[in-house]
Parts: structure tokens; C-alpha cells; sequence
């Protein structure tokens, strides 16, 4: 595949020629895969960070469910601040918000019969999310982002830490991943998933035709599961990462072009289960792995940049005055949900790029995680534009290089005229007198048309790349 000619659809016909399948009718476009949650958002004072023993430290884990709750509720009493509270998780934000985006989506996770798994499922399925959920005897995983005055997030976590999953409930249930074009995943399953489990995930998911797509989650997970995360990288198609996590699990020394280094890594090479891939880094050090084939770096305020093989695309993100941003909770997953819409609606990589960067600024205007309701119509509308904008310009190049495969075929057709013109009049294609026969009027027209139409197909070839 030439990635200077590369938009999504080609992407993903590759996998439909391979799994005729994924042609047909389907029950839902993507598959998430991940830790359900409920997000709570609250804002505080510095000093009740430093009260609680959160200012030294942005992630933290709670396993006493009532000290969880008594901390909330201590912040709620005193600064009588309203608490928000949605559904969470990374995967689960992604496909929340590309259910909004009018694509059809599922979503596979661990609930109980608790309150908190009552509100998570009521909250998913309003959105149009369908839900494939295994039990659990353990409450739903509960995260709260407690906002400091300077809108940094610290996070407090209650995990739902059971292991309980056999792989055998995949195989009774691996019809989940027939005709789903794009299967989620995320780092935080690591936590509450085996490693074995979600390899055969990635394996059911693969063998059903569906692109693997992988979304890091943060820095501290991505430290603790770095090689468990590159060893499933080798079945992963796309992976998205930011600056802190692509440092920690590639080890780099350096602190500086993390992106560009990191995109240059995991993007190298095909996914492949047979070969690995060796990068000598610019400080000295040597990474091995067997890399994603789309790399996708999250870089904040200063946008995006996407890798495929050589091909490199950035786009900044949305300038927004630093007085409208709430917190930056959710931006992430936000990005990625754009990206993979524009993805599965036929957009460049470029495109997919400026829409995932379009919904990340749109989050970081509202306090929680994921997109007001008011907000949505005006995002929508949008995101509805860039699409069509960006699929016609890939028809456009389609209607190109069928006009050059034309024009290459009609300059075919007539040199073979002057060859037979040649024979015809016994002349060598290389005689000496070959100058003299080019002065007949009609050679010389075939001519003057084989140059201008050479002419067009430069032009066309310019426009292209």
C-alpha cells in the first residue's frame, strides 16, 4: 500500500477482500473492549489536595470502597461544589462519543448487580451503545478527577480488580467480533483482564477480518504493563499513544522529538507475528518490537501526529483561550473517537487527524469527560462537514488516477500506431532515417498529441503528491 496514496477505505477493503464477510450487513461498525467505569468530576481547593496527599501524586488507587465514597463526600460538603458523574473508562468514553457521531457501536465489559452497574448501563444504553457484559461479583471500577485551581486532573481510583474471565467465554461468544470492522481495545484492561485473555480477544477479532486498534491509556499503566503492551502491539493495526507513555514504554532516554521518534518506532513496519522490527535510537539505545502499522501521538495543545510506514501527517489542534479550558479529562479519548470516525467513514489519515483533534478541543471546554448535549448539535454539523469535504477530495483523487491510467493508456495506443506506421513502411524503430519519416504530417500530430497528453499527466501527477 502507497501511503501517499492512502485513505482509510483502502485500509479497510484490504480486510474485506481477505474476509468477504465484512461486506455484508453488520450489527455494529466498532467493538470496544475495556474496564467500564463511572467518572466523577469535582473541583478543589490546592490545599484539600495537599490535605489528602494528592499533590505529589496525580494517580492513586483506593481498595477500601467506603474510604472511596467518605473522601467525595468530604469534598462535596465543603466547598458545596456539584459533582459530575458519567460513564468512564477509556474505551467506554471512545464509544460513547462515537456512538453520538451516528455510528453503530458495542461495547464488551465486566458488570454486576450493583447501583453504580445500574447507572453505567442505563447511561450506555440511552447513547445507543449496545452492551455485551459478563458478570461480576465486584462493583464497577470508579475513578474520581479531583481539579486543583491550576485545572490540573489528580486522579483517586476504586478498581474492580477481579481476574474472573476464563478465554473460554470469548471462544462461546466469539460471534461478538463477526462483521465489526473496528475492535477497541485499552491499556487499562491490563488491569483487570489476563494477558491471555485479551491476546485471544485480539486473535477471535483478527480472524474475523476486523482491524486491531489500541489506545495506550496513561503513563503509570503504561509503565507497569510495558512488556506485556509491546507483546500485544504485534497484532495491533493502530495504536494511539501520547508523549508521556511512548517515553516510558519504548525506555527513550532523550526528552526531546518523543513524537517524532516514537511515531518513527511504531509505525516502522507491518504487524506481523514472524519478524521483529530493531530501532537504534538517536541517544544510543535499542528498541525491539514488532510494530503497529498506523501510530498515532497525542501531543496536547500542540495537536497530533499520525505515522503510517514513511507517510507523516500533523495537525494542531484547535487554538482555545486558556481561560475557556475546564480540564483536560477525556480529551484523549475524545481524539481517538474522532479519528476512528473519520477512519470508518472513508477520511484520509489527514482528515481522520483534524476531526479527532476537532472533538479533543471540544471536551476540554466542559467540566467531565465527555461532550455536553448543548455542544453536540454544533460538533456534529461540523464533523458531518469535514467528512464529506474530505471524501470528496479523496474521490477526487480517485477520478486522477483514473484519468492518468487512461491518459498512460491512450499514449500506449499511440506509439504502437507510429510503430505500426514504421513497419509499414519498413523502417527500423531506430533507422537513421528514422528523422526523415517523422516529418510526414500525421506522425508528426500523433506526436504533438502523445506530448500534451504527457503534459496532463504531469499535471495530475503533481496535484496527487
Amino acid at each position: 500500500m502507497n501511503p501517499l496514496t492512502f485513505n482509510s477505505n483502502d485500509f479497510l477493503s484490504t480486510h474485506a477482500k481477505l474476509h468477504p464477510q465484512l461486506c455484508e450487513s453488520n450489527r455494529y461498525t466498532v467493538l470496544g473492549l475495556g474496564t467500564p467505569c463511572i467518572d466523577t468530576t469535582i473541583r478543589v481547593t490546592d490545599r484539600f489536595l495537599k490535605t489528602h496527599g494528592m499533590d505529589q501524586e496525580n494517580w492513586g488507587q483506593i481498595f477500601d470502597l467506603k474510604k472511596y465514597c467518605t473522601l467525595i463526600a468530604k469534598a462535596q460538603k465543603i466547598y458545596q461544589e456539584p459533582i459530575i458523574r458519567t460513564t468512564g473508562g477509556s474505551c467506554s468514553n471512545l464509544i460513547k462519543t462515537l456512538a453520538k457521531i451516528h455510528n453503530s457501536t458495542a461495547f464488551f465489559g465486566k458488570l454486576g448487580d450493583f447501583p453504580e452497574d445500574e447507572f453505567y448501563r442505563s447511561q450506555m444504553e440511552n447513547a445507543g451503545v449496545r452492551l455485551i457484559s459478563p458478570p461480576s461479583s465486584i462493583p464497577i471500577t470508579q475513578v474520581t478527577a479531583f481539579i486543583g485551581e491550576s485545572k490540573e486532573r489528580f486522579f483517586r481510583v476504586f478498581p474492580n480488580l477481579s481476574k474472573n474471565l476464563p478465554n473460554s467465554i470469548l471462544d462461546k461468544r466469539n460471534k461478538i467480533f463477526q462483521d465489526v470492522r473496528i475492535t477497541h481495545f485499552e491499556g487499562f484492561m491490563l488491569k483487570e483482564y489476563s494477558l491471555a485473555f485479551i491476546k485471544r480477544a485480539m486473535q477471535l477479532a483478527q480472524e474475523s477480518g476486523s482491524i486491531i486498534s489500541l489506545d495506550l491509556g496513561c503513563e503509570p499503566i503504561t509503565a507497569k504493563y510495558s512488556i506485556e503492551i509491546l507483546d500485544i502491539l504485534r497484532k495491533v493495526d493502530i495504536v494511539f499513544t501520547n508523549c508521556d507513555e511512548a517515553r516510558v514504554l519504548l525506555n527513550l532516554k532523550t526528552s526531546h522529538h518523543i513524537a517524532e521518534i516514537a511515531g518513527e518506532i511504531l509505525s516502522s513496519c507491518q504487524n506481523t507475528t514472524s519478524s521483529t522490527t530493531s530501532k537504534k535510537m538517536t541517544d544510543g539505545s535499542v528498541v525491539s518490537l514488532r510494530a503497529a502499522r498506523i501510530c498515532i501521538v497525542k501531543e496536547g495543545a500542540n495537536g497530533a501526529l499520525v505515522r503510517m510506514g514513511d507517510y507523516r501527517t500533523h495537525a494542531v489542534a484547535r487554538q482555545i483561550e486558556k481561560e475557556d479550558i475546564e480540564n483536560t479529562n477525556g480529551a484523549g479519548d475524545c481524539y481517538a473517537a474522532g479519528f476512528l470516525g473519520g477512519f470508518i467513514n472513508g477520511c484520509s489519515l489527514d482528515g481522520c487527524n483534524k476531526i479527532g483533534n476537532l472533538l479533543g478541543g471540544a471536551v476540554v471546554t466542559q467540566i467531565g469527560a465527555e461532550i455536553s448535549d448543548e455542544v453536540w448539535p454544533v460538533v456534529k454539523k461540523e464533523i458531518n462537514q469535514m467528512i464529506v469535504d474530505d471524501t470528496k477530495k479523496q474521490r477526487n483523487r480517485a477520478d486522477s488516477f483514473i484519468m492518468m491510467l487512461k491518459i498512460s493508456r491512450k499514449i500506449d495506443r499511440l506509439c504502437q500506431i507510429i510503430t505500426n506506421e514504421m513497419k509499414k513502411k519498413r523502417i527500423k524503430l531506430y533507422s537513421p532515417n528514422m528523422k526523415i519519416k517523422f516529418k510526414s504530417s500525421y506522425i508528426k500530430r500523433i506526436k504533438n498529441e502523445i506530448h500534451n497528453l504527457e503534459k496532463k499527466w504531469n499535471v495530475l501527477s503533481k496535484e496527487l503528491y
